[in-house]
Protein backbone atom coordinates (compact mmCIF):
# COMPACT_ATOMS: atom_id res chain seq x y z
CA UNK A 1 0.00 0.00 0.00
CA UNK A 2 1.46 3.38 -0.98
CA UNK A 3 2.23 5.91 1.74
CA UNK A 4 0.18 9.09 1.63
CA UNK A 5 2.08 12.24 2.46
CA UNK A 6 0.97 14.28 5.43
CA UNK A 7 0.91 17.35 3.15
CA UNK A 8 -1.71 15.66 0.97
CA UNK A 9 -3.77 14.25 3.81
CA UNK A 10 -4.11 17.44 5.89
CA UNK A 11 -5.66 19.61 3.13
CA UNK A 12 -8.03 16.75 2.28
CA UNK A 13 -9.20 16.46 5.91
CA UNK A 14 -9.53 20.27 6.12
CA UNK A 15 -11.68 20.38 2.93
CA UNK A 16 -13.98 17.65 4.27
CA UNK A 17 -14.31 19.54 7.56
CA UNK A 18 -15.28 22.78 5.74
CA UNK A 19 -17.87 21.00 3.59
CA UNK A 20 -19.46 19.34 6.62
CA UNK A 21 -19.50 22.65 8.52
CA UNK A 22 -21.38 24.39 5.69
CA UNK A 23 -23.85 21.51 5.46
CA UNK A 24 -24.49 21.69 9.20
CA UNK A 25 -25.02 25.46 9.05
CA UNK A 26 -27.47 25.18 6.16
CA UNK A 27 -29.53 22.46 7.79
CA UNK A 28 -29.59 23.47 11.44
CA UNK A 29 -28.95 27.19 11.68
CA UNK A 30 -31.03 28.78 8.93
CA UNK A 31 -34.67 28.11 9.89
CA UNK A 32 -36.89 30.47 11.96
CA UNK A 33 -37.82 29.65 15.59
CA UNK A 34 -41.31 28.57 16.51
CA UNK A 35 -42.63 30.56 19.49
CA UNK A 36 -44.30 27.54 21.13
CA UNK A 37 -41.58 24.91 21.07
CA UNK A 38 -38.41 26.92 20.45
CA UNK A 39 -37.87 24.70 17.42
CA UNK A 40 -38.03 26.23 13.98
CA UNK A 41 -40.30 24.85 11.30
CA UNK A 42 -38.94 25.19 7.78
CA UNK A 43 -40.52 28.05 5.85
CA UNK A 44 -41.88 25.64 3.25
CA UNK A 45 -43.90 23.95 6.03
CA UNK A 46 -45.49 27.26 6.98
CA UNK A 47 -46.50 27.83 3.36
CA UNK A 48 -47.69 24.24 2.93
CA UNK A 49 -50.15 24.61 5.83
CA UNK A 50 -51.77 27.57 4.05
CA UNK A 51 -51.24 29.81 7.04
CA UNK A 52 -52.31 33.33 6.18
CA UNK A 53 -49.31 35.61 5.58
CA UNK A 54 -51.11 38.31 7.58
CA UNK A 55 -52.17 36.08 10.53
CA UNK A 56 -50.76 37.09 13.92
CA UNK A 57 -51.29 36.44 17.60
CA UNK A 58 -49.31 39.39 19.00
CA UNK A 59 -47.79 42.64 17.78
CA UNK A 60 -44.28 41.11 17.66
CA UNK A 61 -45.46 38.70 14.94
CA UNK A 62 -45.87 41.59 12.46
CA UNK A 63 -43.21 43.42 10.46
CA UNK A 64 -43.32 46.19 7.88
CA UNK A 65 -42.10 45.28 4.37
CA UNK A 66 -42.00 47.00 0.99
CA UNK A 67 -45.44 46.83 -0.63
CA UNK A 68 -44.12 46.57 -4.18
CA UNK A 69 -41.06 47.12 -6.29
CA UNK A 70 -40.32 50.59 -4.90
CA UNK A 71 -40.16 51.17 -1.16
CA UNK A 72 -40.76 54.33 0.80
CA UNK A 73 -37.48 55.87 -0.34
CA UNK A 74 -38.49 55.20 -3.95
CA UNK A 75 -41.95 56.76 -3.96
CA UNK A 76 -43.72 53.54 -2.90
CA UNK A 77 -45.21 52.27 0.32
CA UNK A 78 -45.14 49.44 2.84
CA UNK A 79 -47.37 46.59 3.90
CA UNK A 80 -47.26 44.48 7.04
CA UNK A 81 -46.97 40.69 7.21
CA UNK A 82 -46.20 37.95 9.71
CA UNK A 83 -42.41 37.96 10.18
CA UNK A 84 -42.25 34.20 9.52
CA UNK A 85 -43.10 34.98 5.89
CA UNK A 86 -40.43 37.66 5.41
CA UNK A 87 -38.09 35.40 3.42
CA UNK A 88 -40.86 34.08 1.14
CA UNK A 89 -42.22 37.60 0.61
CA UNK A 90 -38.77 38.98 -0.22
CA UNK A 91 -38.23 36.22 -2.81
CA UNK A 92 -41.61 37.01 -4.39
CA UNK A 93 -40.71 40.71 -4.67
CA UNK A 94 -37.34 39.87 -6.25
CA UNK A 95 -39.03 37.47 -8.70
CA UNK A 96 -41.62 40.11 -9.58
CA UNK A 97 -39.41 43.21 -9.69
CA UNK A 98 -35.85 41.96 -10.20
CA UNK A 99 -32.88 43.08 -8.16
CA UNK A 100 -32.55 46.55 -9.66
CA UNK A 101 -35.92 48.20 -10.24
CA UNK A 102 -35.73 51.80 -11.46
CA UNK A 103 -37.56 53.80 -8.80
CA UNK A 104 -37.74 57.56 -8.32
CA UNK A 105 -35.39 58.97 -5.73
CA UNK A 106 -38.08 60.56 -3.62
CA UNK A 107 -39.42 59.89 -0.14
CA UNK A 108 -43.00 58.70 -0.35
CA UNK A 109 -45.81 60.51 1.38
CA UNK A 110 -47.63 57.19 1.81
CA UNK A 111 -48.87 56.89 5.44
CA UNK A 112 -47.63 53.28 5.62
CA UNK A 113 -44.07 54.63 5.58
CA UNK A 114 -44.66 56.15 9.04
CA UNK A 115 -47.00 53.63 10.67
CA UNK A 116 -46.06 50.80 12.99
CA UNK A 117 -47.08 47.19 12.32
CA UNK A 118 -49.39 45.72 14.97
CA UNK A 119 -51.71 42.73 15.38
CA UNK A 120 -55.41 43.63 15.32
CA UNK A 121 -57.97 40.79 15.48
CA UNK A 122 -55.30 38.25 14.41
CA UNK A 123 -54.35 40.26 11.30
CA UNK A 124 -51.13 42.23 10.79
CA UNK A 125 -52.12 45.83 10.16
CA UNK A 126 -50.67 49.29 10.63
CA UNK A 127 -51.25 51.47 13.66
CA UNK A 128 -51.93 54.90 12.24
CA UNK A 129 -49.67 57.60 13.56
CA UNK A 130 -51.46 60.71 14.70
CA UNK A 131 -51.45 63.51 12.15
CA UNK A 132 -49.83 66.64 13.58
CA UNK A 133 -52.25 69.50 14.00
CA UNK A 134 -51.13 72.90 12.76
CA UNK A 135 -52.18 75.60 15.18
Amino acid sequence: MPKISLWVLLPLIFAIFIILSFAYALVFLSSPKSPKSGVTPPIKDIADKNIDMFFCEKDDDCISVTAGCCGCTGGGGNTTINKRFAEIYQKEIIDKCGLETPCPTVMSGNPTCRELPICIENQCQFRPTPTPVNL
